[in-house]
């Protein structure tokens, strides 16, 4: 079966759990466990520099992750929108679960 073949629910089943992991590494700031499901491409591009700095910031202005509902599925893509314990986090978050015969990156994140 290909992920373009999976319906919705299919697809969150795979993702979720690379989104709990997400958000529990974040918040524990832990950068080999933050970036366990990601590609070649995005394990350079998120260091061990990088983690602590953007989760140090945003859990000292947004707190931890509290909740996540999921947005929407397309293109092969499960988009969620956070919220933190001090409120929104005016972020979505994409993820897509690896696969070998894709070129796309396990995880991309946009902030809004």
């Amino acid at each position: 079966m290909t992920l373009e073949s999976m319906s919705d629910e299919e697809i969150l089943h795979i993702a979720n759990p690379i989104m709990d992991n997400l958000m529990d590494a974040s918040t524990a700031i832990d950068h080999a466990r933050h970036i366990r499901d990601f590609s070649e491409r995005m394990k350079t591009l998120v260091t061990t520099e990088y983690l602590p700095k953007v989760c140090e910031k945003y859990q000292r202005e947004k707190g931890y992750f509290s909740r996540r509902e999921p947005v929407a599925v397309f293109n092969v893509r499960a988009q969620w929108r956070l919220s933190g314990s001090s409120g929104s986090l005016r972020r979505l978050v994409n993820s897509s679960p690896k696969c070998s015969s894709s070129k796309k990156m396990a995880h991309s994140w946009s902030i809004t």
